[in-house]
C-alpha cells in the first residue's frame, strides 16, 4: 500500500463516505447561496449607478457652469440661475457676449423677473425690502436703470440693521461682519448654487463696498459695471445701464439671501432686535 491510499483510508476512518456526501451537499448549498448573493450585490450596484447617474449629470453640469461663469463676468455679468449659457457657448468674445446678453434679458425680462419674484418670496426679509426691491424689478423693465444702485444699497443697510442688528448705534456701511459671516455659510444655507455663489461672495467681499477715494480707484470703478456703493452714492459714478442694474439686482438678492441664512442658520449671531426709525425720524449716520 503507497503512502496516498494509506492517507485516503485514514480519512476515511475519521470521515465516513456518509459524511463527506453531506459536506459536498453542504458545499454545494453554500455555493448557491453564495451565487444568490452575488446576483443580489450586483443588482444593487446596478440600481445605485441608474441612481447615481443623474447626480453625475448635474454634477458635470455644474462643473460645466463654473467654467463658463469667467466669460460671463468677464463680459461685465454676474454669473447667475438665469444665465443663457447657450449665448456664453456661442460667444467668445467679451464684448459680442455683452451685447447678445443684453438682448437676452431685454427680451425675457419677464421670466427673470419672475425668478426673482419666486426667490423674493422665500427669503426672511421685511415687506419693505420686499416691496422695494420689487420696484427695482418694474424699474429695469421700464429701462429705469438707474433706480436699482441707488435704492437698494441703503436698502441693504437698513435690512441687515433691522432684521440682524448689526449697527444699531451706527450703521456698518461696509458691511464688515455680514461679509465675514457669509464667508462661514454653506451653499445650501444660502439657497445659492455653488457655481456661482462664491463669485458672488467674492464680488461682495471685494468690490461692492470698497473705498473709492483717488482718481485710479474711481477709474476702476468706473470701468467695473457692477456697482459700487461708495462710487454711487456719493456720485463718482453713474449706473445706468441694464448691466450695472441687473448686476446690483442679483448681489441685492444675494444679500436677502444671505440674512435669511444667517436668520435661520446662524440666530447666535443676530443682535438684540432694535426698532426701525420712523420716516420723520433724522438720520445721524455717517455714510
Amino acid at each position: 500500500m503507497n503512502r496516498a491510499e494509506a492517507a485516503r483510508l485514514k480519512l476515511l476512518a475519521v470521515f465516513p463516505r456518509g459524511t463527506w456526501d453531506g459536506l459536498l451537499d453542504s458545499a454545494g448549498g453554500l455555493d448557491a447561496e453564495m451565487s444568490s448573493i452575488r446576483a443580489r450585490m450586483e443588482a444593487a450596484l446596478a440600481e445605485h449607478e441608474a441612481r447615481m447617474a443623474p447626480m453625475r449629470a448635474y454634477i458635470a453640469q455644474l462643473q460645466e457652469y463654473e467654467q463658463l461663469a469667467g466669460p460671463v463676468a468677464a463680459a461685465g455679468w454676474l454669473p447667475h440661475e438665469t444665465t443663457p449659457f447657450n449665448l456664453v457657448r456661442a460667444h467668445n468674445d467679451a464684448d459680442t457676449l455683452n451685447r447678445a446678453m443684453e438682448a437676452y434679458y431685454s427680451a425675457n425680462w419677464a421670466d427673470v423677473a419672475a425668478h426673482f419674484l419666486r426667490r423674493l418670496d422665500t427669503q426672511c426679509v421685511d415687506d419693505e425690502a420686499k416691496d422695494l426691491f420689487r420696484e427695482c424689478l418694474t424699474a429695469h423693465g421700464a429701462k429705469l436703470y438707474r433706480m436699482a444702485a441707488l435704492a437698494l444699497f441703503p436698502e441693504i443697510e437698513r435690512v441687515v440693521r433691522i432684521e440682524i442688528g448689526w449697527g444699531a448705534e451706527q450703521t456698518s456701511t461696509s458691511q464688515i461682519e455680514l461679509r465675514d459671516v457669509i464667508g462661514g455659510l454653506t451653499p445650501i444655507e444660502m439657497q445659492t448654487p455653488g457655481w456661482y455663489g462664491l463669485h458672488l461672495a467674492g464680488k461682495l467681499d471685494e468690490h461692492l463696498y470698497a473705498k473709492v477715494r483717488t482718481p485710479a480707484q474711481r477709474r476702476a470703478a468706473e470701468q467695473d459695471p457692477v456697482p459700487n456703493r461708495h462710487a454711487a452714492l456719493h456720485g463718482y459714478v453713474t449706473y445706468a445701464s441694464a448691466r450695472s442694474s441687473f448686476n446690483m439686482l442679483v448681489m441685492a438678492d444675494f444679500v436677502f439671501a444671505a440674512v435669511t441664512a444667517i436668520k435661520r442658520f446662524a440666530p447666535r449671531m443676530i443682535s438684540k432686535p432694535i426698532m426701525q426709525p420712523s420716516s420723520g425720524d433724522a438720520d445721524h449716520n455717517q455714510a
